[in-house]
């Protein structure tokens, strides 16, 4: 059978899901690839395959990186100053652009974001596939 997709590209449904494990780096790359020509991350999976009902869904996400905040304000000599910190890991707000340098009353869920991400869900069957939602920034 004659297909579409190139072998790298075609790699992508298989590895994506496992978030790009050791011997999937050149699928990575084809994704990227794809990203940035403003093409969807995935071939349509009909040029890689005759049998399986595989699709996937994309949507941006607005990205934060790992933060500390103030869980709790006291008064010092020095003014008002952060007493106790919490570490917050990195997160993503689905649907959501991120601005940075933007008023963020706008949208409270997007303050401190970095950049704005694709979100990539694989389904098999119509149910979830691998480990989801799986992130790629297209800024890189």
């Amino acid at each position: 059978p004659v297909f579409s997709a190139s072998q790298d590209e075609c790699a992508i449904w298989i590895c994506l899901p496992g978030g790009f494990p050791s011997g999937c780096a050149a699928a990575h790359s084809a994704m990227v690839k794809r990203v940035h020509k403003l093409k969807p991350p995935l071939p349509p999976f009909s040029g890689c395959a005759e049998d399986g009902n595989f699709s996937a869904t994309t949507a941006v996400s607005a990205y934060i990186p790992a933060h500390k905040e103030c869980l709790n304000q006291g008064i010092t000599l020095d003014g008002i100053d952060c007493m106790e910190w919490e570490d917050v890991g990195e997160s993503w707000v689905p649907g959501s652009f991120c601005a940075p340098g933007l008023d963020d009353e706008e949208d409270s869920r997007t303050k401190g974001c970095t950049r704005t991400d694709m979100e990539i869900k694989i389904y098999e069957n119509g149910q979830l596939w691998g480990e989801a939602p799986f992130y790629v920034n297209v800024n890189n």
